[in-house]
């Protein structure tokens, strides 16, 4: 919780999870990761995630990075879902792959 500036990422792979990443309230840039088959087997109602991010909405926004450009993709295979982010982000997600 508040971490400033996490970089993960560079080779991390996340299989059989309900969340890959859990961030609360941080500044987080995620890159070259694979994620595969996350939150796939729960029936609980709270949204699972390869990436779950949620911020405190009363104090300044956060920044969440999820892949960025080309030399830095994530990629998610058989996810409930890839990103969720809740509450009071900045965000920049793009260049990732995503399949069933």
């Amino acid at each position: 919780m508040n971490g400033a500036l996490l970089k993960i990422g560079d080779g991390n792979s996340f299989s059989n999870l309900l969340w890959g990443i859990y961030s609360i309230s941080s500044d987080v840039n995620i890159v070259n990761n694979n994620f595969t088959n996350i939150g796939v087997i729960d029936t609980d109602p709270i949204p699972k995630a390869a990436i779950y991010a949620q911020g405190l909405a009363m104090y300044e926004p956060n920044e969440l990075i999820v892949g960025g450009n080309s030399q830095f993709t994530n990629t998610f295979i058989n996810c409930q879902n890839g990103v969720v982010v809740q509450n009071n982000y900045n965000c920049l997600i793009s260049h990732n792959t995503i399949s069933d």
